[in-house]
């Protein structure tokens, strides 16, 4: 099922802020985020690359910025210094709230661009006073990206193989390598190719993000978070069935962060960008910021054809290990 056949006819949203945007905008905004996101950077020119990875973890994220680049910084969100303490406490990490997310945690993962930073900041004073933002994933360095990938990959591979109803061993090469190229192309519905393209996560412009009540301590009922641990229904922004406290916290998080500047991932409610390829797209920029934020890795010059091929060793091996 595609995002672009999703009803949303069941959320309602409030247009009574002097910020909101339009619902039509913020559908149309998820949409074209999914069409664009597996394409490769060069669809758009990225004129800079210059705004430095902050870490959210940090108590005071703007530490190493200048003193003129911090004032500055503070001028454009019209905060004070102790502004910016009340805000930085309503972020926590989202392994605080669970701990299989500790497990899946990395170095650098907690790090986003300046302009990622200062926009959800801008989200927070959004938000009511007692939701807080849980950030899980920033920058992602492309042998994650991969890892990711690859976990996906071999979980669809398997349920695709099921759908057929056979044995690996009964299928020959040509099936099989139709197969193998049906299951890459789903998999990036899922996770962002590291082939070809440099997925967002790599340039520190997007964040996995979920809310929570500063009151209680507790994650706000958005519906299932990431795919990183096995399927997930309720993924898509405007996935049916979802109950209305999902529906209205989710509209709630889509609001603050269209208002902020942020392009919304149809296929994912939790992932937000900034700056990036599919942010320029989106909001119709002729270019973006941000490229890859990495040093270059090998798997860089890997190709989708020598991909397929270490993939399908690799599932033989394990089917007849």
């Amino acid at each position: 099922m595609t995002f672009k056949s999703i009803s949303i006819s069941s959320f309602s949203f409030n247009t009574s802020s002097q910020f909101a945007v339009s619902v039509s905008d913020i559908v149309q905004n998820a949409v074209l985020y999914c069409s664009v996101v597996a394409q490769p950077v060069t669809a758009k020119e990225i004129i800079e690359n210059k705004d430095p990875l902050v870490d959210l973890a940090s108590s005071n994220p703007l530490i190493g910025l200048s003193t003129q680049d911090n004032v500055s910084f503070l001028q454009r969100l019209s905060i004070s210094d102790s502004d910016l303490e009340n805000l930085l406490n309503r972020f926590k990490a989202l392994s605080s709230f669970d701990q299989k997310y500790a497990e899946k945690s990395y170095e650098g993962n907690s790090k986003v661009r300046l302009g990622v930073f200062e926009r959800l900041l801008k989200m927070l004073t959004r938000l009511p006073g007692h939701i807080g933002i849980a950030y899980f994933e920033g920058y992602r360095p492309l042998s994650k990206q991969k890892e990711y990938f690859d976990q996906k990959f071999i979980e669809i591979f398997h349920q695709e193989l099921a759908n057929t109803q056979r044995t690996l061993s009964t299928l020959n090469e040509e099936t099989l390598d139709h197969l193998l190229e049906m299951t890459y192309n789903i998999t990036t519905t899922h996770v962002s190719p590291f082939i070809d393209n440099i997925p967002t996560h790599s340039t520190g412009a997007a964040i996995d993000i979920h809310l929570y009540d500063t009151r209680t301590r507790q994650l706000l009922d958005i519906g299932q978070f990431d795919v990183i641990f096995g399927k997930n229904e309720e993924q898509q922004a405007f996935a049916s069935h979802l109950s209305v406290e999902k529906q209205n916290n989710r509209v709630m998080l889509f609001q603050a962060a269209a208002e902020s500047g942020f392009a919304i991932y149809g296929n994912e409610w939790w992932h937000l960008s900034y700056g990036d390829k599919v942010w320029a797209f989106v909001y119709k920029q002729p270019s973006a910021h941000y490229g890859y934020a990495g040093s270059n890795e090998p798997i860089v010059n890997l190709t989708k054809k020598d991909y397929l091929e270490l993939m399908k060793i690799q599932l033989k091996a394990s089917f007849t290990a």
